[in-house]
């Protein structure tokens, strides 16, 4: 039943000043009831009684209303809803008559003469407790003004030094996710240039263990440089640092600050909390767009480029994760103007480096734009950016999916049914969250040669280069094995002639027979499961099971490598297949298919690695 608002209020406390001032403190008569006697009017007789009497009710009015408001609207609680029946004054039942009072959500009926039944008591609801927001929450909250370079508010534990703002993210990432973390916030790793810098550092943040800094050699062998592109000043190594130990598979090609002050290079993959940094004139000198701008205007100038922290060197080519969401050609574009491309596998040892890498860094994006295209129908042709042959692609479970025309793009991803690999994918923004860009030299190239224009070569030589490729590869283990097998198929021939000289256990049509059995096994090159009669089981029974036995293990042995090699030999040529699929060709469909057949029996590829180069089937 309470007022609806202050004038409401005011107009009850007006009527009420009006019957004391009168010395009436009685209700009007309500119409139909009995007379009833007029009480002597005590309080009319002083005037200051009267004013005391007065006061004190008004401040009891007031006390009743506070106490009746405070409580509906404490700590933004929300009021309890009248009954739907709601009752109505006993003395008048029409309910046009009475006095309207609304609400939020209800219109209450409300008679000031009359004095309703009290309301059930209810429960006062707990306060809400508020939020304390983190520094880290603040942080993401104030990510889009970060980008913008307006610093008007900063998480707490930001602390200022000349022109810089500091910030110590205390959740441990690998070097290349810290980086991206401060890319994506508008800040760059710290660059702390001078050994008064460090002991600001870890005195105002009070470091205890290695952080991250924005300082690498990655790209840019062994020479040290920040992200600003100044050289490293030796003297802040720790002692003994940097060792570029070569035992870690991603190297010491970044460095962390130790107390001391002192730094150390550690790898990549160690996470670790890490420092941001922003400049307070909203330019970051150590952002990848700014070491980007700078290698570009290194190769116009002609000169030795220094590569962005956390480039990587793979075979001469550089690669480096560009964590911006632009479409393909907007990526693309970039990459040019940064004197680079986007990224193309130019060997296996790029292809296999571009895969493993990727599928660990894109758990946290959709997919990664790499350079290459498909061309319009009918011919529909895919080709790399630099024109290279189209190979070395690996691609996913069901891909390229030619389906949908408007996917003519090539990313690297997992897809929904989590494979990873290569996928064709339409070209626009959003739909992958960052490109792979590179710098290659043009002599490390996959090029055509010249009566190959088209990057088509022929079939037959790139079949012949591949089963070359593979003995070379597989000749340790091979020749490993075929030593084994071969003294133990000369143990057991040696064995046979022994038998056969002992002229006394044989006579001269058994001879005869054991000799035609070993120009067998010495034709055939291994010893036969089963010798084929029971005179032989009778003679040599014994010696042949026993060699059998022996040649048997000696292949189990082996033969986990040999279906290793076998899978690697199997994927090569479903790659070309699959790429000679794209190009239409054929004959070249055909002549892979009839080898992928053939490669299916183990002994044909034995054949192979032994370097024996058997025709394709018909």
């Amino acid at each position: 039943m309470r007022y609806a608002n202050a004038s409401e209020m005011a107009d009850e406390l007006d009527a009420v000043i009006r019957r004391l001032a009168s010395g009436n403190l009685m209700r009007s008569p309500v119409a139909g009831a009995p007379p009833q006697s007029p009480s002597p009017p005590h309080l009319s007789s002083s005037k200051p009684k009267s004013g005391l009497l007065i006061a004190a009710a008004i401040v009891a009015l007031l006390v009743i209303a506070g106490g009746i408001i405070g409580a509906s609207s404490n700590n933004n609680s929300p009021a309890i809803s009248p009954a739907p029946d709601l009752i109505l004054n006993s003395a008048t039942k029409d309910p046009k008559k009475q006095p309207i009072l609304a609400t939020k959500n209800k219109t209450l009926i409300e008679n000031p003469e009359t004095d309703l039944p009290p309301k059930p008591k209810t429960a006062p609801l707990p306060p809400e407790q508020s939020k304390v927001e983190s520094p880290i929450d603040t942080l993401a909250r104030l990510r889009p003004d970060l980008r913008k370079g307006n610093y008007a508010e900063m998480p707490e534990g930001t602390l200022k030094r000349d022109d810089s703002y500091f910030f110590l993210v205390r959740s441990p990432l690998s070097w290349l996710r810290a980086s991206h973390f401060a890319e994506a916030h508008g800040a760059q790793l710290a660059v702390l240039e001078e050994k008064e810098a460090l002991s600001w550092v870890l005195e105002a943040f009070g470091f205890k263990s290695p952080h991250w800094l924005g300082l690498s050699d990655s790209g840019t062998e062994s020479k040290w440089h920040w992200a600003n592109g100044n050289v490293l000043s030796t003297d802040l190594w720790a002692p003994g640092q940097p060792d570029d130990s070569p035992e870690k598979k991603d190297g010491e090609d970044f460095a962390a600050l130790l107390p001391g002050p002192a730094l150390e290079d550690l790898p990549a993959s160690r996470e670790l909390p890490f420092l941001l940094q922003w400049h307070e004139s909203g330019e970051q000198p150590g952002s990848l767009r700014q070491q980007i701008k700078r290698v570009a205007t290194a190769f116009r100038e002609k000169q030795i480029p220094i590569f962005p922290t956390g480039t990587r060197d793979v075979g001469g080519s550089r690669f480096l994760i560009v964590p911006e969401s632009l479409s393909w050609d907007e990526a693309s574009a970039l990459a040019t103007t940064a004197g680079g491309h986007l990224a193309v596998p130019s060997s296996s040892a790029e292809g296999g480096w571009m895969l493993q890498s990727m599928q660990s860094y894109l758990s946290d994006y959709d997919g990664l734009w790499v350079g290459a295209s498909l061309s319009a129908p009918p011919k529909q042709r895919w080709t790399f950016v630099t024109a290279e042959r189209f190979e070395f692609v690996t691609w996913a479970p069901g891909q390229p999916d030619l389906k949908d025309t408007l996917q003519p793009v090539l990313q690297i991803r997992r897809g929904a049914d989590g494979e990873f690999g290569y996928h064709n994918s339409g070209r626009a923004t959003g739909q992958a969250g960052a490109f792979l860009l590179e710098w290659s030299a043009r002599s490390r190239r996959n090029m055509p040669g010249k009566d190959d224009a088209r990057g088509s070569t022929d079939i037959k030589k790139w079949l012949t280069a591949l089963r070359q490729k593979i003995v070379v590869d597989e000749k340790s283990s091979y020749e490993r094995y075929q030593k084994s097998h071969e003294k133990n198929l000369e143990g057991f021939l040696d064995d046979l002639e022994k038998e056969t000289e002992t002229a006394r256990r044989f006579s001269q049509e058994a001879k005869d027979y054991i000799n035609s059995i070993t120009k067998e096994i010495k034709k055939a090159g291994e010893i036969p499961p089963d010798l084929g009669s029971e005179q032989a089981r009778r003679f040599i029974g014994e010696l042949h099971e026993k060699a059998l036995e022996k040649q048997t293990k000696l292949w189990e042995d082996y033969q986990s490598e040999f279906q290793a090699a076998k899978t690697r030999y199997l994927d090569k040529l479903q790659s070309e297949l699959e790429r000679r699929i794209q190009q239409r060709s054929k004959e070249a469909m055909s002549y892979l298919t009839r080898e992928l057949r053939a490669v299916s029996d183990d002994p044909y590829f034995l054949e192979i690695i032994s370097g024996e180069n058997p025709s394709v089937p018909d």
